[in-house]
């Protein structure tokens, strides 16, 4: 993600918030991986994190990182849609 960003000449605290929305959200998904391996977990769902199980604090940032993740979705339709 950093090497897109340089290369479309964005700000780099930008490209940054992309890169650190996406470690949070695969950290959220290992540690539903590894409730699952520790047999606490629901095997059928690998992927599902339980938002309601979750703190505040975590949920805050987890709703900042869609945000940020969905503006850099708005940004690669809008440059893709030229």
């Amino acid at each position: 993600m950093k090497a897109v960003g340089i290369a479309l000449n964005v700000p780099e605290r930008e490209y940054e918030s992309w890169i650190t929305g996406f470690e949070f959200l695969q950290m959220l998904r290992l540690r539903v991986q590894m409730d699952i391996a520790s047999g606490s977990g629901n095997p059928d769902e690998p992927n599902r994190i339980e938002v309601r199980r979750m703190n505040s604090i975590d949920r805050r940032i987890l709703k900042e990182s869609l945000r940020v993740l969905g503006l850099l979705q708005e940004r690669m339709r809008m440059d893709y849609a030229r």
